[in-house]
C-alpha cells in the first residue's frame, strides 16, 4: 500500500538530518558518512550552496569548518559526481576509471598543449598554483563554444583527470596541486572497484545523499550513472543485495528507493518533539529530482538565477522553507558582508493551513540561527512583503 504524502516528510525530514541537528567539524563528518555528497557552485549571495546544505543540518556551522575538512585535514575532496561535489576521502577510488577515461578522452588537447601542460604540472610541483600565476597562454574555444584562458582550461581537465586536485580557495579563485599532495597514500593505492561496477557505487552514494531517490525524471542526478533503464537496472540489483529497498507513495507514479538504513525509519518514524524551520539550500540533495520533490511537496519550486529579473516571482536566490515537515514558501536572503546585515528581500508564506503564531516563532529562531552562522550583525527585512498568503 503506497505511503501518505504526510507519512513520507516526516521520515524526510528526519533522514536528512533536519530535525536533528548535529554540531561542528565532527557534525560535518558524520553528515558524510550517511550522505556522502553534496553539490558545489561558486554563486555566494547568502553563503554557496554546500554550506547552506550543511548550515540547514549543523547547529553550528561555519565556512571554516567545511574548508578545515576540505584543505587543512584532506578529510574531503572536491570532484564531480552530482555535479560538482564534495566528497568523503574514502571514496575518491571509486572515481579513477572516469579519472581515466576523461584523461583518455582530452589527450589530444594535452598533447596539442604540451609545453604549456608540462609547466602548469611544473608549477604545482612547487606549491599550490592558480590560473592567476601562470602566464597567458592565450584563449581557447571552451564551453558552449566561448573562449576561456588555456591556462584555466588546462587546470580544470587536469583536474578532472586526477592529476591536480583543489588544494584550497580564495573567493572564487580555485588553487590546485598534485594529487598526491593532497589525497592520503592509503586512497591513492587503493584498488578501484572492477570498471562496470563503479557505476553501481556511484548510484550508492547518489541514493545515501538524497535518502529517496526516483530513477527517472532526474538526468543530472544520475549523470554519471547511466540512463533510466541503466538506473533501474542497478537499483533492482541495489535492491537484491538488500542496499536499498523500493517503496511507493501516494500520487508518484514511478518506484522509489530508499537506502536500507532507513528502513525502520520509514516503518515508524519518531514524533516531532518541537516546531522546527529549516531554509533549504536550491541544490541540495532533498531537491536533486526536482520533479519528485514538488510531487512530494505539492509545490513548483524553481530556483530563480537564471531567470530574467522581470520573470522572477519569488527572489533571485529564493530557497524553500520547510516548517516541520512541510514547505510552506520562500525566502530570498542576501547577506551584506561589509555591513554584516542579513537582509531579507522576499519572503512568500503560501500556506493556510499553518498556525502563524508557531510559524513566526521558529522561523525567528532560525532567522537568528541563520544569522549566526554568516556571522552577522543585525537583520533587515524589505518593507512591504506579504508574509500570508501570497497564492
Amino acid at each position: 500500500m503506497p505511503l501518505s504524502l504526510m507519512h513520507a516528510r516526516r521520515v524526510l525530514s528526519q533522514v536528512h538530518g533536519f530535525t536533528s541537528l548535529r554540531k561542528g567539524e565532527g557534525g560535518i563528518e558524520e553528515f558524510f558518512q550517511r550522505h556522502k555528497c553534496i553539490q558545489q557552485d561558486p554563486i555566494d549571495v547568502a553563503g554557496r550552496n554546500a554550506d547552506l546544505t550543511l548550515a540547514s543540518r549543523i547547529s553550528d556551522y561555519r565556512q571554516e569548518h567545511l574548508y578545515s575538512l576540505l584543505y587543512s585535514k584532506h578529510r574531503l575532496f572536491e570532484y564531480f559526481c552530482k555535479m560538482m561535489s564534495v566528497l568523503p576521502v574514502e571514496t575518491f577510488p571509486l572515481f579513477r576509471h572516469k579519472m581515466k577515461a576523461f584523461e583518455k578522452k582530452i589527450a589530444p588537447f594535452f598533447k596539442e598543449h604540451r609545453r604549456e601542460t608540462r609547466q602548469v604540472l611544473n608549477a604545482a610541483e612547487r606549491g599550490p598554483v592558480s590560473s592567476r600565476e601562470l602566464e597567458d597562454f592565450g584563449k581557447s574555444e571552451w564551453g558552449w563554444g566561448r573562449p576561456a584562458k588555456i591556462s584555466n582550461i588546462l587546470l580544470t581537465r587536469l583536474w578532472v583527470s586526477g592529476r591536480l586536485m583543489v588544494h584550497h580557495r580564495e573567493g572564487t579563485l580555485k588553487y590546485y596541486a598534485l594529487t598526491e599532495d593532497i589525497i592520503p597514500g592509503n586512497m591513492l593505492t587503493a584498488s578501484p572497484p572492477k570498471k562496470g561496477e563503479d557505476g553501481k557505487e556511484i548510484a550508492q552514494i547518489i541514493v545515501s545523499s538524497s535518502r529517496l531517490v526516483s530513477p527517472s525524471k532526474a538526468p543530472e542526478q544520475w549523470y554519471d550513472v547511466g540512463k533510466t533503464g541503466e538506473v533501474r537496472r542497478i537499483l533492482s540489483e541495489l535492491e537484491r543485495e538488500e542496499k536499498v529497498f523500493s517503496l511507493e507513495i501516494e500520487g508518484y507514479k514511478d518506484t522509489l528507493y530508499a537506502p536500507m538504513e532507513d528502513k525502520d525509519i520509514w516503518e515508524n518514524p519518531s514524533s516531532r518533539k518541537e516546531d522546527l524551520v529549516r531554509f533549504i539550500a536550491p541544490l541540495d540533495p532533498l531537491l536533486w529530482n526536482r520533479f519528485l520533490f514538488n510531487s512530494l511537496y505539492d509545490t513548483d519550486y524553481r530556483w530563480e538565477v537564471y531567470k530574467k529579473p522581470h520573470e522572477r516571482k519569488y527572489g533571485y536566490y529564493c530557497l524553500p522553507i520547510l516548517f516541520d515537515d512541510n514547505i510552506v514558501g520562500y525566502i530570498d536572503p542576501f547577506f551584506r558582508r561589509k555591513e554584516g546585515i542579513l537582509e531579507v528581500r522576499n519572503l512568500h508564506v503560501f500556506s493556510e493551513r499553518i498556525d502563524r503564531k508557531r510559524f513566526e516563532e521558529a522561523l525567528g529562531c532560525e532567522m537568528e540561527r541563520f544569522l549566526e552562522y554568516l556571522g552577522g550583525k543585525g537583520l533587515r527585512i524589505r518593507k512591504g512583503r506579504k508574509w500570508f498568503p501570497t497564492q
